[in-house]
């Protein structure tokens, strides 16, 4: 199995993880944020393609979860970031039990705001009848495998950093992270956070869903080793360009 794009630090795979992953060497910390499930068209796929009907979406995301859960090692971390449950899409619950139901335990859950509330999404305006409320923030779950306790590793954080984002409420701007030609790109900060405050210097790091490349660009940065899947021959193209970028600019500092 050939990788897309390689450099010495990490790879990128393009395809679809539910075949790529069995065959991976094991990880110590994953960070992903999956389709939502909400109707957004990625590359050249109709957008019904990412609103599957509700049971088929719980059973795809339970057989994410069994592959990526076999690949953690003991006392390795996942991490996911999922937009809020709307009507009749429990998100976070199904992206939590999935991993509940394939042996991973909860970590840790933290807070992210996300956007400015839409002030035209009443629903019935001043009635209870079908008032709508809007989750205008996202959710960051932290998983882990068998042991709560992460050995034998070195952490490179800031005591201010360390401070402030054990407060489970981390206020990052998701305008920096927007990408040209991806439709739902997230920031450096999250990967960057994870990293510094759930990993070690020396882990392996996995995005199963690397999208624009962003995990790996800061593992690029960071100087982590990575993995990184991607479905979209598209993205998989804008990936490995940033990514080419950053190496290039850390090599010139």
């Amino acid at each position: 199995m050939l990788p897309y794009y390689e450099t010495e630090l990490g790879k990128l795979y393009h395809g679809d993880c539910l075949e790529i992953m069995p065959h991976l060497e094991p990880v110590d910390l994953g960070i992903t944020s999956p389709p939502y499930n909400v109707g957004i068209k990625y590359g050249d796929k109709d957008y019904k393609s990412d609103k599957l009907d509700i049971e088929k979406y719980k059973k795809w995301s339970n057989e994410v979860l069994k592959n990526l859960a076999s690949l953690l090692v003991d006392g390795g971390r996942f991490c996911i970031e999922v937009g809020g449950s709307g009507r009749n899409l429990p998100l976070s619950w199904i992206w939590q039990d999935a991993s509940y139901n394939n042996g991973l335990g909860l970590f840790s859950e933290i807070v992210i705001p996300h956007r400015k509330t839409n002030p035209t999404a009443w629903g019935s305006w001043l009635k209870a009848d079908n008032v709508y409320t809007i989750p205008n923030f996202h959710m960051l779950y932290v998983f882990y495998k068998e042991s709560a306790t992460k050995k034998n590793g070195d952490t490179e954080i800031a005591k201010k950093d360390f401070v402030e984002w054990t407060r489970g409420h981390w206020n990052i701007n998701y305008t920096i992270g927007k990408v040209k030609g991806h439709p739902a790109s997230f920031p450096v900060e999250i990967p960057f956070r994870c990293m510094g405050l759930f990993g070690h210097k020396d882990d392996i790091i996995l995005d199963i869903f690397l999208g624009s490349g962003t995990t790996g660009l800061t593992c690029e940065r960071l100087n982590r080793r990575w993995i990184g899947i991607e479905i979209e021959e598209k993205y998989c193209e804008i990936s490995a360009k940033r990514i080419e970028k950053e190496r290039s600019q850390l090599k010139l500092f």
